[in-house]
């Protein structure tokens, strides 16, 4: 039981990077769960409705919501060059604002 439930653990922790790059859901796998527990409530775009849009500049003010959004896009990385302009646009007005 032990090797099955660590070879389980070993399979999600591989997987999971993939998985989250995925377009479907690489913008919820990118949001922080503290902004959800905040209350945002975006409206999905695309095709699917799975795409959200950047975060609003007031959540990432909180350091550990930057941090985990942070950990998360060099986790998850990124899928397309609008995704990677948004991020540094967000993290440069975060410096140029001296919130971090």
């Amino acid at each position: 039981m032990y090797y099955a439930s660590c070879w389980l653990i070993r399979l999600y922790v591989d997987n999971s990077p993939g998985l989250a790059r995925i377009p479907l859901v690489n913008t919820y796998a990118r949001t922080p769960q503290a902004v959800w527990k905040m209350r945002w409530m975006p409206s999905p775009a695309g095709d699917y409705k799975t795409h959200l849009p950047p975060l609003p500049l007031e959540f990432l003010r909180e350091r550990d919501i930057l941090a985990d959004f942070i950990r998360r896009v060099n986790t998850f990385g990124k899928f397309s060059i609008s995704q990677i302009a948004v991020v540094i646009l967000v993290l440069l007005l975060k410096m140029l604002l001296n919130q971090v």
